[in-house]
């Protein structure tokens, strides 16, 4: 799937490289002791990260993922904890390499009001010409980050625990 040039007003980071391990649920202090003993300290507070997840009618995004294409997309709108200041972020990969251009979606009082915003087909038009191909809301979820950093600090990691899942029109998240 192409993607149109990102708007002007996203703000970028640097490329950096990517790996992503899974791990069996409750074995997550094996990769906490992994990290401490090999230097790695606790670089920023645990918090909640919170994301709607786009995609295209046919699920296009999804597809190139599951079929392992090197060069694919995520679109998002991301937030932590209980901060409803949402940024729109299109995560690109080519391999391991990610690059996240992001662009604030604003400032909203609540969840719901932020689901409201994007229930106004005009909104999701707007994100739609900005990623280039027609997109929805697809999936919500929720987890427990923990943000670690290497003694040098050239190199992070983070770990996710507590999962919640939900399609997106659905009242369970």
């Amino acid at each position: 799937m192409q993607i149109n040039q990102f708007n002007k007003n996203f703000t970028s980071n640097h490329y950096r490289l990517e790996r992503k391990y899974l791990l069996f649920s409750g074995e997550d202090w094996k990769f906490k002791e992994y990290l401490a003993s090999n230097e790695f300290r606790k670089s920023f507070p645990a918090r909640f990260v919170n994301t709607i997840y786009f995609d295209t009618e046919n699920f296009n995004f999804l597809d190139d993922n599951i079929q392992g294409i090197s060069k694919r997309i995520k679109v998002r709108a991301r937030w932590y904890d209980k901060n409803f200041n949402i940024n729109l972020e299109l995560k690109k990969k080519y391999n391991m390499n990610v690059w996240k251009p992001t662009l604030s979606l604003g400032k909203f009082e609540s969840l719901n009001q932020f689901v409201e915003f994007l229930l106004v087909n005009k909104n999701i038009e707007k994100i739609s010409n900005i990623v280039g191909v027609s997109i929805f809301p697809v999936l919500m979820i929720k987890y427990l980050r923990d943000y670690w950093l290497s003694y040098c600090k050239k190199y992070r990691a983070t770990l996710d625990t507590n999962m919640q899942v939900s399609k997106f029109y659905s009242n369970n998240f």
